[in-house]
């Protein structure tokens, strides 16, 4: 990044000097005594746009405790006089942070809290309206759908927060255009709508989408709910400079995001190194998974580091033998499960087509890094389908659980009653699975009304559902 001083002296903005001499316009400045000043971040979004879009398939390795080139962050034991380690402090940009219970930093701010997120409908409504393809748009329709009935993010937006009438955001706002359409939409029962607001913005959400051309539902997803963390970033109204582990304590982050732990054991010093990263979806290889808890077996699979892929110790200093793996260290309280069915390199087609069965109730403790705690339970709420051979082909169309219980095929205008057993009999490539805490059962009952009934606390109406965090 170049200084403000130098930018300023040759008459010209900072931002539009850096973009001249990355063109190679203005290479007389690379001449001059150039002071260097931290980067203010103004080059991060896009880095964090593609990082979202890909998963990584070689981690950076450890190195001395310090953050990899994705800005993970890594965590070393440390020897005592026994033998043993414990865990390192956790080290984020060269600044030291206060470690949480599980071993990820607290933050220094919180954004919203995590006992604010409500996990059951608080309002039963009939199922609400379906969506017109406006050309192409199936796969935006199936994503809308999902979202407008996730309880909790619905909740949120409907009843917690009204979000346009204090929005800090500069023409365009996916969490105004979201609460705009699901109020119209649920407000329609037996109806079709065009979804015009959130289809004009459609290059808002990721310039790359073209109008009229089918894109990859689970990419267009992605950028959706990092458009919703965006503006809700946005509102921060705080005096404090937001670190990056307060900037993943939005609402969309506790709604939306976990943290899984990868680690790394030498095998010659039994040293464990930690590292911690925020995930907003799981992403599953089911080329040898016939369901999906089978590929979470896969996923927390240990693997073993060696030969040319060995692992090079930071105590021993050498290159040795390691086991690595990963596991989910933080439950997410919406978990959102991607089967990876698209491979470029099959040589029949780029589509695995297979069944994979997923089950109406997950428990997701025995892939977490701790296996002995309480139960992590989840109820299936919606299923995402792709018919055709390419995600950018084909055809869209999903399943939604709805507040009274029902479940619904949402197929563009299309809206039709289903049975659980068609749900679970789908060629599935997103799943969305609401964590179900027991206190939910025995702390909340249902207050009806003439056409309506919500949901409530026995104790108190004002205090929201806790989400039964780890």
């Amino acid at each position: 990044m170049i200084s403000n001083s130098i930018s300023m002296g040759l008459g010209r903005s900072p931002l539009g000097l850096n973009q001249q001499v990355a063109g190679g316009s203005r290479s007389s400045v690379l001449l001059s005594r150039i002071d260097f000043e931290p980067c203010d971040g103004g080059g991060k979004l896009s880095t964090e746009a593609l990082r979202a879009k890909y998963a990584p398939l070689s981690p950076s390795p450890v190195h001395n405790g310090l953050l990899n080139k994705n800005n993970s962050l890594h965590k070393l034991g440390k020897p005592t006089t026994n033998g043993a380690t414990t865990n390192g402090d956790a080290v984020n940009g060269g600044r030291e942070e206060e470690d949480g219970e599980d071993g990820i930093p607290e933050p220094r701010v919180r954004l919203h809290s995590s006992d604010a997120v409500w996990l059951d409908w608080r309002e039963r409504r009939r199922i609400g309206a379906g969506l017109i393809n406006l050309g192409n748009t199936c796969f935006m329709n199936t994503v809308i759908q999902c979202l407008t009935y996730c309880p909790p993010l619905a909740n949120y937006l409907l009843h917690q927060d009204d979000h346009c009438t204090k929005c800090k955001t500069i023409n365009f706002c996916m969490m105004c255009e979201l609460q705009r359409h699901m109020k119209r939409a649920l407000e329609k029962p037996g109806d079709a709508i065009k979804p015009l607001y959130i289809y004009q913005r459609l290059k808002a959400i990721a310039k790359h989408f073209q109008f009229g051309q089918q894109e990859d539902a689970h990419e267009f997803l992605r950028y959706v709910v990092d458009n919703l963390w965006k503006a809700a970033l946005a509102n921060y109204e705080g005096g404090v400079k937001l670190d990056p582990a307060s900037k993943e304590t939005t609402v969309v982050n506790e709604i939306f995001g976990g943290y899984h732990r990868s680690q790394v054991t030498c095998m010659k010093c039994k040293e464990k190194s930690n590292t911690y990263d925020h995930f907003m979806d799981l992403i599953l290889d089911i080329k040898n998974a016939s369901s999906l808890e089978k590929a979470l077996e896969k996923f927390v699979e240990p693997e073993l580091l060696q030969n040319e892929n060995a692992y090079k110790c930071p105590r021993c200093n050498i290159k040795v033998m390691a086991q690595k793996r990963f596991t989910v260290h933080r439950a997410p309280n919406v978990a959102t499960f991607q089967f990876k069915r698209f491979d470029s390199n099959r040589m029949f087609g780029g589509k695995i087509t297979k069944h994979v069965s997923y089950p109406e109730h997950l428990e997701l403790r025995p892939y977490m890094s701790d296996k002995h705690g309480d139960p992590v339970t989840y109820r299936l709420n919606a299923v995402l389908v792709h018919l055709g051979a390419s995600c950018n082909s084909g055809h869209y169309f999903c399943f939604v659980r709805n507040s009274n219980g029902s479940w619904y095929c949402m197929d563009d205008s299309r809206v039709n009653q289903v049975s659980l057993g068609q749900v679970l009999n789908q060629q599935a490539y997103v799943l969305f699975y609401v964590r179900t805490p027991a206190e939910s059962q025995e702390n909340h009952t249902v207050k009806k009304s003439n056409s309506t009934a919500t949901l409530s606390n026995r104790n108190s109406t004002s205090e929201p559902l806790r989400n039964g965090q780890l």
